[in-house]
């Protein structure tokens, strides 16, 4: 499989969108964030802890 940045360029936008905002105001203190992309049958993903 080639290499993709895109995986990283996903997870990013999931922090600077502060998609898990809502979810810290509701008491949740672990939070798995997964960014993916997709290129035909390749997929890239990245992933961090919170």
């Amino acid at each position: 499989m080639k290499e993709y940045s895109h995986g990283k360029t996903a997870l990013a936008q999931i922090n600077e969108k502060k998609y898990d905002t809502s979810m810290k105001n509701n008491g949740v203190s672990k939070i798995i964030k997964i960014g993916m992309a997709f290129s035909g049958k390749d997929v890239a993903i990245e992933s961090e802890v919170e």
